[in-house]
């Protein structure tokens, strides 16, 4: 059971940083965000590192919990 409370919190967390990536994409590289945060290639790249690290880890929680049932 709390392996599948951690698939979802981490689930959460793996759409939290898609939507990043959308908004700094539509906001566009070289302007603010509402919190002032300036957008640049380099903030869109560590977050989709991020990202890919987050689908992974998700994916062999996935595996180990699969491997258990």
């Amino acid at each position: 059971m709390l392996g599948t409370t951690k698939n979802t919190h981490l689930s959460e967390i793996i759409s939290f940083y898609r939507q990043q990536i959308a908004r700094f994409e539509r906001i566009g590289i070289g302007n603010q965000t509402e919190f002032g945060t300036i957008v640049t290639q380099s903030l869109i790249d560590t977050t989709k590192k991020r990202l890919s690290e987050l689908q992974d880890k998700r994916y062999n929680l996935s595996g180990r919990l699969s491997g258990l049932i």
